[in-house]
C-alpha cells in the first residue's frame, strides 16, 4: 500500500556545502519526486537583515547571528504557519534540529529529529550543546540516526530509540564516466602514468588525513588530490605534495573527479555515513576507509571496498589499487551502493510514524 503524500518542512543548518546540506537537499528532492510536498527552510547570510524569501520549494531567512536559536525558532514558526506541514523534520541535533522541534511543539505539529554526525560524536561531550541535544531528543516525536553505530550511541548516551535512516546516492547522476575522467585529468595537468589518490569534501581534523601522511614512502609515486576545502587546523595533516583543487559544484566535474581516482580515501576518526563514500562507490571507484560510523554499514571489506584499521591495511590498499582487482571491487561497489529510494522510504516510514503518534515520543527501554 502506497503511503499517503506528506507535507514536510525540512529545517536545515545554513551551510551550502558539506554532508548535511547535500543529504537534506537530496532527501527533499527525492520526497518531491515521490509525490510528497517538501519545503526546505534555512538561514541564508546572503539576505539583508530581517529579510525572508518564500519560494515553492524553499524558505530562506536572514539571521543577524546564526547562534541566536530563539530568532531561528521564530523564523521557523512563521514558516510552519505559512506552509502548514503535516510534520517538521529537523536536521542536526544541536542547531536546526532543536529549533525545528521547538517550533513544531509550539504549533502542535509532530517533529522528527535527524541525528547526523558531529551532533552526537562531538557535541554530546560539550556542555551547552549536550544540554541542547538532550532537550531536542527528549521532545522530538521521533528520532533518526544515519548509521547503526549512531543508533547505539543514541540509545546508550541519550536514552532514545532512533530509527535507522541511512544515506543513499543517485546512481544515475554518480556513475562511471571514463571520457570525462580523462578530460579532467588533462585539464588538471595530472600525470597519466601515476595513480591518483582522491580525498573529497571538507578536510577537518576528524578526517584523519594524518594517517595517510604517516604512510610516507608507501605514497611514493602517487598523486594526492583534495577535491574540497581544507580547514586551517588540518593543513598540517595533508600528505606531502598533496594538491588541493577546491570545491566543485558542477556535477559533471565532480563525477569526473571521482572517475580519475585509482583510490578514494576516507580515513576518518569518526563519521556518519559519508556522501563521499557512497558517491565514489556509485562511480565504480575503489574506496578505502576507516571502519567507523556508517562506513561499516556500506563497505564490505574485500567485497565492495576496503576497511583500513591500521597503517598496514592502508599500505595494502595502496598496493591493491594498482592491480586489476581494483576494477572488480569498484564494479561491485557500484552494484551495492545504497539507493535514493531506500533512503527516502526509510524517512517516509518515520515521518508517517510521527504523524500517527501525534507528538508522543518513543524512548529506549
Amino acid at each position: 500500500m502506497t503511503p499517503e503524500p506528506l507535507r514536510v518542512l525540512v529545517c536545515v543548518p545554513p551551510a551550502r556545502r558539506g554532508g548535511v546540506a547535500r543529504s537534506s537537499a537530496r532527501l527533499a528532492a527525492s520526497l518531491r519526486a515521490a509525490g510528497h510536498e517538501a519545503v526546505v527552510a534555512h538561514p541564508d547570510d546572503a539576505l539583508f537583515p530581517g529579510d525572508v524569501r518564500h519560494d515553492p520549494e524553499r524558505v530562506r531567512f536572514a539571521l543577524a547571528d546564526a547562534e541566536d536559536l530563539q530568532a531561528w525558532t521564530d523564523r521557523l514558526l512563521a514558516a510552519v504557519d505559512a506552509r502548514g506541514p503535516d510534520v517538521v523534520l529537523g536536521y542536526y541535533g544541536t542547531t536546526a534540529g532543536p529549533c525545528a522541534v521547538a517550533a513544531a511543539r509550539l504549533r502542535g505539529v509532530p517533529a522528527v529529529l535527524a541525528l547526523r554526525g558531529n551532533d552526537v560524536d562531538r557535541d554530546v561531550f560539550q556542555g551547552e550543546r549536550n544540554a541542547l541535544l538532550r532537550w531536542a531528543v527528549d521532545r522530538a516525536t521521533r528520532v533518526t540516526a544515519v548509521s547503526r553505530e549512531m543508533q547505539a550511541k543514541a540509545e546508550a548516551w541519550l536514552g532514545v530509540r532512533a530509527a535507522l535512516t541511512p544515506n543513499g546516492v543517485d546512481t544515475a547522476a554518480f556513475r562511471p564516466d571514463p571520457p570525462g575522467a580523462e578530460a579532467l585529468r588533462a585539464r588538471w595537468g595530472l600525470d597519466p602514468d601515476r595513480p591518483v589518490l582522491g580525498v573529497f569534501g571538507e578536510v577537518k581534523r576528524k578526517r584523519g588525513l594524518e594517517r595517510l601522511a604517516a604512510l610516507g614512502p608507501a605514497l611514493a609515486g602517487w598523486q594526492v588530490v583534495v577535491v574540497g576545502e581544507v580547514r586551517p587546523e588540518a593543513r598540517s595533516d595533508l600528505p606531502a605534495g598533496a594538491r588541493v583543487v577546491g570545491w566543485t559544484d558542477d556535477l559533471e566535474t565532480l563525477r569526473a573527479a571521482y572517475g580519475l581516482c585509482d583510490l578514494v580515501a576516507q580515513p576518518s576518526v569518526h563519521d556518519g555515513t559519508p556522501n563521499v563514500v557512497l558517491e565514489a562507490m556509485a562511480c565504480g571507484r575503489l574506496v578505502a576507509a576507516a571502519p567507523v560510523g556508517g562506513i561499516v554499514d556500506v563497505v564490505r571489506h574485500g567485497q565492495t571496498g576496503l576497511l583500513c584499521a591500521d597503517a598496514t591495511a592502508w599500505r595494502e590498499a595502496l598496493a591493491l589499487a594498482r592491480t586489476p582487482e581494483a576494477a572488480r571491487l569498484g564494479a561491485a561497489a557500484r552494484a551495492a551502493a545504497p539507493t535514493l529510494e531506500a533512503e527516502r522510504d526509510a524517512f517516509v516510514a518515520v515521518l508517517h510514524e510521527a504523524l500517527a503518534a501525534g507528538g508522543r515520543r518513543e524512548t529506549a527501554t
